[in-house]
């Protein structure tokens, strides 16, 4: 039987090809999340599973490394898009969580104005530490002397 030696080449490259992608990481996933609304829409409208799959894997959307490198199953695709939904629901219920929090209330996420660095509200106010006179606090002495002290009293016991 003689080989097509042109046909071997193409069919090696295409091998090549599909291995180098399978080992991309996870792009299945990022492929999945941008397709999920028309995947949503679709079956809204009544389109199986299996048919969308077919569809991605047409697309390149595909499963598994190296020899088990193959087109998107409807099995996966229903698995990803849950666990896609799972995850939104839970980074929602995270968000409304921190919303009704009376401690939090900047989002994280949000940019203060301005550039520069300052107290909150409560710290700015005046405080009574400002009433203190510096003679009312201990020098540096006294309060090795104190310490001193203490740790000869815990040594004697």
């Amino acid at each position: 039987m003689p080989i097509d030696l042109d046909a071997l080449k193409t069919s090696a490259s295409r091998h090549e090809a599909l291995a180098k992608a399978s080992n991309k990481g996870p792009q299945t996933f990022a492929a999945v999340r941008e397709a999920l609304p028309m995947i949503r829409e679709l079956r809204a409208d009544g389109v199986s599973w299996a048919s969308i799959a077919a569809a991605l894997g047409e697309h390149g959307v595909m499963q598994g490394k190296g020899e088990t490198f193959k087109p998107i199953t409807r099995e996966r695709l229903s698995a990803i898009v849950a666990q896609i939904e799972k995850a939104e629901q839970k980074a929602a219920q995270k968000r409304a969580d921190r919303a009704r929090r009376p401690d939090l209330t900047v989002p994280a996420k949000q940019k203060t104005s301005g550039s520069t660095v300052g107290l909150s509200p409560e710290l700015r106010a005046q405080s009574k530490a400002d009433d203190i006179s510096p003679d009312a606090f201990d020098d540096e002495e006294t309060i090795r002397r104190r310490n001193r002290d203490a740790s000869l009293r815990f040594l004697k016991s």
